[in-house]
């Protein structure tokens, strides 16, 4: 069982790296404390499952269940996305927006659309771009750096391309060709 918990403790670990969280940053976006996740990271705690739940989403992961015969198929899937070219400096534009986010969450802590951004780097940080849009991220975050708390109106739109990015990238671009929505809040039956 510990080395179960070893395992699992280094790839919250890795994930909370490549994201370029510290223990304290992932520990306040989950609703916990430092000491945890570094016994967490450590193996030393026997996680309840809605931790662990709490903590991959927080990270911008899913868990899933799969059948082990499957599961190899599901590692060379995952390996294959790692590989992405130049994660690094997706890396660096995203951290660079996540310090001027969390700058601006100082001022504005109750912030719904900055937690929004803030849980959109995550989804980001891990997914594949294109160079135009990393091209828009590199926008956001020479906006957003120079941007004064105070002047939150004019961030707005910079913080919902950060969202809608995101939501393009976890659930498929909603303009794609032939493609419609499963379900629409209109009441027209066109």
């Amino acid at each position: 069982m510990r080395y179960a918990l070893e395992e699992m403790g280094a790839a919250l670990k890795a994930a909370r790296e490549r994201q370029g969280f510290s223990q304290r940053e992932l520990a306040d976006a989950a609703g916990t404390d430092q000491a945890r996740i570094s016994k967490i990271e450590s193996g030393d705690i026997d996680l309840r499952l809605s931790s662990l739940v709490n903590l991959a989403r927080t990270l911008g992961l899913e868990l899933v269940l799969a059948d082990r015969r499957h599961l190899p198929a599901v590692e060379a899937i995952l390996k294959e996305r790692a590989s992405d070219a130049d994660p690094g400096h997706r890396s660096r534009v995203i951290r660079r927006i996540r310090e001027n986010l969390q700058n601006l969450q100082r001022a504005h802590p109750d912030d719904r659309q900055l937690k929004q951004a803030m849980n959109a780097l995550a989804i980001l940080n891990m997914a594949r771009l294109t160079e135009a849009e990393l091209a828009l991220l590199e926008e956001a975050s020479g906006q957003l750096s120079d941007a004064k708390p105070e002047a939150m109106d004019q961030l707005r739109p910079r913080l919902e391309t950060l969202i809608r990015l995101r939501n393009a990238k976890a659930h498929g671009a909603p303009d794609t060709p032939g493609q419609q929505p499963a379900y629409t809040l209109d009441d027209d039956d066109e």
